[in-house]
């Protein structure tokens, strides 16, 4: 039976896994957070989109399976979160470990806000994602549909209908952010973004563009001037839960797609140790898990760094470290495990799916 799914290419498990150490990286505050804030989330659609094709299975099942894999999560991952803070409130660390405790007569309140407005405990603070990925992959999915059938007149069509799809979703993009429309619920004005590289993804795959020669001797230093330019001298923010989208869009695409570029780069260089590879691909098949729990590793390795004496006792209720420094690369190493680990014990559970998205087999 023929599948869907292209094949799996090698280095994507290596660029998802350094992705995703980006984020957290940059969530602990580190020092290269101007450059990394420029294209992480970008680099999570943009490679979403290069591995997925037109679906042959009737729409609804894409939506169903979808769905089971992005929002089942979700709202599991966000009601779990909520009962977690709940009990440390409850036996009354809340004050100590969080700035907003939840005590228990209000655990209604912040799941009906989960459900209406897609407000998610600040544990939960990365989970947005994943709603805004759900949509855009669909509104994705209609575009490749629609390239698929006009590949019968050929392939220029089919870009040409690509390239109408994708430049479309960026217009709607900018139209929403200029008239600063903002949609809580699934934060559905960043819709239009997450399609645009999405389907920048998809185009970069159909037109070969990554396969081609491009010189790294003159590619990668202009990425790098793109990426110092508009992080320290245009000081160009990028920010989506912010909704912060500074030069946007043909400066801020331009430092964007730079920062992806140089990540599909160090991928493909880092391939060439093969542990170093190897962890990163295990870590890039494991990136729900990490979205998910590295704001609650934060607070243990907040706890233990206090204990060292290597941070202030107020530390200990922030999201994320108050000060920047180096010291944010064994705190986003130290998540990084914590949080594979709960991964590994959260998999012997039954109906592990729930909470991590999709069986074990498919995160071996």
């Amino acid at each position: 039976m023929p599948s869907d799914a292209p094949e799996r290419i090698e280095w994507v498990d290596a660029y998802k896994g350094l992705a995703i150490v980006l984020v957290v990286l940059g969530h602990a505050n580190s020092p290269l957070n101007a450059y990394i804030y420029l294209f992480q989330v970008a680099a999570f659609f943009f490679i979403s989109g290069f591995t997925t094709s037109a679906q042959t299975k009737p729409f609804s099942r894409f939506v169903a399976t979808r769905a089971m894999r992005l929002l089942v999560p979700f709202y599991a991952v966000n009601l779990l979160l909520i009962a977690v803070k709940a009990l440390v409130s409850l036996v009354g660390l809340g004050p100590w470990l969080f700035t907003d405790p939840l005590p228990p007569h209000l655990v209604p309140q912040a799941i009906g806000a989960l459900l209406r407005s897609s407000n998610t405990s600040d544990l939960g603070g990365a989970t947005w994602f994943l709603p805004v990925l759900f949509v855009a992959s669909l509104a994705a999915d209609l575009v490749l549909r629609a390239a698929r059938l006009a590949a019968r007149r050929g392939p220029t069509v089919e870009v040409l209908v690509l390239t109408v799809g994708t430049a479309g979703a960026l217009g709607l993009g900018v139209v929403l952010r200029a008239h600063e429309v903002t949609v809580s619920w699934w934060s559905l004005d960043l819709v239009p973004f997450a399609t645009f590289f999405l389907l920048t993804g998809a185009l970069c795959r159909r037109l070969e563009i990554l396969d081609r020669e491009i010189d790294p001797m003159w590619a990668l230093p202009l990425g790098l001037a793109a990426m110092f330019y508009f992080a320290r001298l245009r000081f160009a923010l990028v920010d989506w839960p912010s909704r912060a989208f500074d030069a946007f869009p043909w400066p801020g695409l331009i430092s964007t797609f730079s920062g992806i570029y140089l990540t599909y780069l160090l991928s493909l260089a880092l391939g060439r140790w093969r542990t170093i590879s190897r962890a990163l691909a295990y870590i890039g098949r494991n990136t729900l898990p990490i979205l998910f729990f590295h704001f609650a590793a934060f607070r243990v390795v907040f706890v233990i760094l206090w204990i060292a004496k290597l941070a202030p006792l107020g530390q200990l209720s922030h999201l994320t470290p108050i000060a920047s420094s180096w010291l944010s690369l064994p705190i986003c190493a130290a998540a990084i495990l914590a949080s594979l680990g709960l991964a590994v014990l959260v998999e012997k559970l039954p109906g592990s799916w729930v909470l991590l998205g999709r069986p074990k087999r498919e995160r071996a």
